[in-house]
């Protein structure tokens, strides 16, 4: 597909809390674009040859954390304004990756409610281990309202994608950033 407009020589990464459509708007994004997409929780996966939950299970959230830092460390070694990054739920809590993510690209901050977040994520058991809880809406509230400061600081553009399909999500992405290409 022809591209809309010139983006930007910086990188398109999305951040926000699970299930918020971070991968699937992520890949519809780098397919419009043109772009590489990267999936820092699928990288991790293949730097270790495990699961996620696998990994929280065995090493902790800690290792996890560490791990998905590496990740994110690494990609200055792509060129800037080629990738599409997926970034874990919690990758931006960590202050060094915050400040590595919007040196190199433009940081899109997605978001939904509670109730649409655990409707996107029913029937994934296992691949959520923060939500490992008797009573998950309350659980993503909770973990939401820890983080709702820290995601609205690490972000450059903010967009709710609550009743929106992957496609519609990237296209709002893209008019938004025309802001950015200039």
């Amino acid at each position: 597909m022809e591209k809309f407009f010139h983006l930007p020589d910086k990188d398109i990464i999305l951040t926000g809390f699970m299930g918020a459509g971070k991968t699937s708007a992520g890949k519809e994004l780098a397919r419009l674009t043109g772009r590489k997409f990267l999936d820092t929780d699928q990288e991790v996966e293949l730097k270790e040859g495990r699961s996620i939950p696998a990994i929280f299970e065995s090493c902790g959230e800690n290792y996890f954390r560490q791990l998905e830092a590496e990740i994110i460390s690494s990609l200055d070694g792509y060129p800037p304004g080629k990738l599409v990054v997926s970034t874990g739920g919690g990758a931006v809590l960590r202050e060094d990756n915050c400040r590595l993510l919007r040196r190199r690209g433009i940081v899109v901050l997605l978001s939904a409610t509670p109730a649409e977040i655990l409707e996107r994520i029913r029937g994934e058991k296992g691949i959520r281990p923060l939500l490992e809880h008797s009573q998950p809406e309350k659980r993503i509230s909770a973990l939401l309202n820890e983080r709702e400061k820290v995601y609205r600081e690490a972000a450059h553009l903010i967009l709710d994608t609550s009743g929106s399909y992957p496609g519609q999500v990237a296209l709002t992405i893209l008019d938004e950033l025309r802001g950015y290409s200039k």
